[in-house]
Order: C-alpha cells, then structure tokens, then sequence
C-alpha cells in the first residue's frame, strides 16, 4: 500500500515498533479521511501506525466528523471495552 505523501514510512513505523507493543503500549488511530490520501488512510493507519492488545482504527469521515469520532474514540478507550470488529486492528 502506497503511504500517504506527507508521511515517511519508515518514520511511521517507528509508531507501532515492536518495543512499544512489547511494554504493553496501546497506539489507536484516528485519521481524518479527506483529502487525495484519504482513501487509502485508513489502511495506512492500521499497518504503520497502531499496535498492541486491542488497538484500533476509528476513522473520521472528514473534517466535519473529527468531534463525533474524537468522542467515540474516547468512550472506547476509557470503558476499557473492546472496540466494534469494524474498528479492530487484526491481529
């Protein structure tokens, strides 16, 4: 998958490093798909960027959606719940 222009991918994938995931860090995601790299964010997301038990990618439809998405994100990671499968980073 092509990165997004903006984005270096070997700097990215420094996120989700393996030392991170190992000390039980949780990296979730939360791109706003707008934009020429929109489409293919979301996937961007989940392969460079999350890591760890449970994390998740929980895109916002563009600009005018970030408030919804930015509060669902939160109501997932504070209830300690598992996020929807929609959401899940496969593992």
């Amino acid at each position: 998958m092509p990165s997004p222009s903006r984005c270096a991918g070997s700097r990215a994938k420094a996120a989700n490093s393996p030392e991170l995931v190992q000390s039980g860090i949780i990296i979730n995601g939360l791109p706003i798909l707008e934009g020429d790299d929109g489409p293919t964010l979301e996937g961007w997301y989940r392969d460079y960027v999350v890591g760890g038990t449970g994390a998740f990618v929980l895109p916002a439809k563009g600009f005018q959606d970030f408030g919804n998405a930015i509060r669902q994100k939160f109501v997932i990671e504070i209830s300690a719940h598992p996020p929807p499968a929609t959401f899940a980073k496969a593992e």
